[in-house]
């Protein structure tokens, strides 16, 4: 099986609809990969597929069955246990104080909206003393990423902890203290060499691992035995982890490994 990464330069959604309508014009498409945010715009364009019995695979974002037509196999990680231990550590980490904790996103999808409302609720569970703000969009673009933390730093004097739910988060927080003059506890999302980087020098305490490199080499896999007529169940759940200064030496070498794996390709 040969495979085809297509997409977009940007971010936007409706040029990423467009390559899924042209791809699902083609005749000899064997399965499709989609990281769909859990969106419904997409269920029209992968109509298609399902027309066609051609199967789809949605790596890290969660949709129920039945969501998008066809044959569909969901691989991602399980980010409501994730998300609940991001918070029983916060919790941990802020024992004994009162204030706020902010939470951000880069935008609005399944994955991160699951993990902002568990982490809110099991912080309300775990530490009642402690009020969770309101979810912000801190976006994709750094300099306004930053400047939103900022922004919820000095509009929340008592802000005492944030956690982001997207893999720039662990930048956007480490700034914003460096710019207020203000440390918190901050957790990000994702083992990138950068969030790591934070966390050993103690610019963030922790991130939340996701299993990315992993989904996506099982959606590769669901899709073979998918196009060879196997049944798979409808979402293979993966494990996620916090990561703090305590277990940072593991990801640190298992991102070696994933990077050299990549060079490789």
């Amino acid at each position: 099986m040969t495979c085809e990464v297509v997409g977009p330069d940007s971010g936007d959604l409706p040029p990423l609809v467009d390559v899924v309508n042209a791809v699902g014009a083609k005749t000899d498409v064997a399965g499709v990969a989609l990281w769909s945010g859990g969106l419904p715009l997409f269920q029209e364009p992968l109509q298609a597929f399902a027309d066609n019995d051609i199967p789809i695979a949605i790596p890290h974002f969660y949709v129920d069955e039945g969501f998008y037509p066809g044959d569909v196999a969901v691989v991602s990680g399980d980010i409501e246990a994730g998300a609940a231990d991001v918070a029983v550590a916060m919790c941990g980490d802020l024992e004994g104080q009162s204030g706020s904790v902010a939470v951000t996103q880069n935008g609005l999808n399944t994955t991160e909206n699951t993990y902002s409302e568990t982490f809110t609720e099991t912080m309300n569970t775990e530490c009642p003393d402690i009020d969770v703000l309101p979810v912000e969009l801190e976006g994709i673009d750094p300099a306004e990423a930053v400047a939103v933390a900022v922004g919820i730093m000095q509009a929340n004097p008592d802000l005492i902890g944030a956690v982001s739910t997207t893999g720039g988060g662990g930048t956007t927080w480490a700034l914003a203290q460096e710019q207020t003059n203000k440390q918190i506890v901050a957790y990000a999302t994702d083992y990138t060499r950068e969030n790591l980087a934070l966390i050993e020098s103690g610019e963030i305490t922790g991130v939340l691992a996701q299993p990315v490199f992993e989904e996506s080499r099982a959606a590769a896999g669901l899709l073979l035995q998918l196009s060879q007529g196997e049944t798979v169940e409808h979402w293979s759940k993966m494990p996620t982890v916090v990561v703090t200064e305590a277990n940072l030496d593991e990801y640190l070498t298992l991102l070696d490994e994933v990077e050299a794996y990549a060079d490789g390709l």
